[in-house]
């Protein structure tokens, strides 16, 4: 009896050893199989194609993907990617050593999913279950951007579909618009010599932003502008634009205007004493049978706002001729 309990202890022992053995076992490979891979320096650049012929900027480019370092003693990194709309992944890999991997003929304007992994083989990569993403945004995002002068100021507007503002919104919550503008003069001093006339800038404007008012323009000065979107401190601008802030009215302009009516009725003095020692008597009937009645007058100052192309010509004559004693009043209407 004592040597029955004996051997059923000891079968007991052996079977609860081996399990414990086997669960050990299996969580050891568990642990090795969770492999975190950290990737430090991580970087991507998207930059459009050009046509070879025409040089015209096409909706595909190269996204490239850059890397310092890779925590891992593998030799192969591979990055597998996908559209937020695609269910399948791509992967595309490289030597470690490489730090740089380019994927060709990428769509604009697009948001991926970026998941990466090592190994001793492009066939035998061990991925990182953390999802990142990276986008190939360019200046095409922004719709319908343009820019009004107002009174020593501008008012500039854009947008973005509505599908591809709800993504960058979603992803990238700390994106922001940006405006960069100079004077046409400043602009071209800047590029000369890039401590000459430097830029301003209207910085961290909302993204639900589709407007901003740039305001202490000097007035009456052309300025061109570009607008540009901060996603993960990287900016994409859009194509420059352009407009002129207009002058307020103030001191100046009503100067200006008296100036110019002073001036206007200077000219008209000296052409109307011109006139009077130019013209001789043929010039006088000439103007006095052509305007005899209203009738003939009507015709005249059609066929003469004809033939000069402008109405204003048209009335400056006649008055001067009124002024030299050419014409007379009646005659004039």
């Amino acid at each position: 009896m004592k040597k029955l309990f004996f051997s059923l202890v000891t079968v007991f022992t052996v079977m609860t050893f081996g399990f414990s053995v086997e669960e050990n076992q299996v969580n050891d490979t568990v642990v090795s199989s969770a492999k975190t891979v950290t990737i430090s320096g991580f970087d991507y650049e998207f930059k459009n194609d050009k046509d070879p012929l025409t040089l015209e900027i096409l909706e595909t480019g190269k996204l490239k993907l850059v890397w310092e370092t890779v925590s891992s003693s593998d030799k192969v990194v591979a990055f597998k990617y996908k559209t937020l709309d695609e269910q399948e992944w791509q992967v595309i890999s490289a030597d470690i050593s490489a730090n740089e991997v380019v994927i060709e003929d990428v769509l604009e304007n697009v948001i991926f999913e970026v998941m990466y992994g090592t190994g001793i083989s492009a066939n035998d990569i061990t991925y990182d279950q953390k999802i990142h993403h990276i986008n190939s945004l360019s200046g095409s995002i922004f719709k319908s951007n343009q820019a009004k002068g107002k009174e020593e100021g501008a008012n500039i507007t854009w947008g973005i579909e509505g599908d591809l503002l709800e993504n960058i919104k979603r992803y990238y919550p700390n994106a922001s618009f940006v405006i960069k503008y100079n004077t046409k003069i400043g602009e071209k001093q800047n590029k000369a010599d890039a401590t000459k006339a430097p830029w301003k800038y209207e910085k961290d404007i909302s993204i639900n932003k589709v407007a901003k008012k740039i305001k202490d323009l000097s007035g009456g000065e052309s300025y061109v502008y570009k607008l540009g979107l901060v996603v993960e401190g990287k900016t994409i601008w859009a194509d420059k634009g352009k407009f002129e802030a207009e002058r307020t009215w103030g001191i100046f302009k009503l100067l200006v205007l008296i100036g110019s009516l002073g001036m206007f009725i200077f000219g008209m003095k000296i052409m109307s004493e011109g006139l009077q020692q130019a013209a001789g008597a043929r010039l006088r009937n000439m103007l006095g049978s052509i305007t005899s009645n209203r009738f003939k007058g009507v015709l005249t100052g059609f066929g003469i706002t004809s033939i000069v192309q402008s109405s204003s010509v048209t009335t400056v004559m006649t008055v001067s001729f009124v002024n030299a004693g050419l014409m007379t009043l009646r005659q004039s209407a």
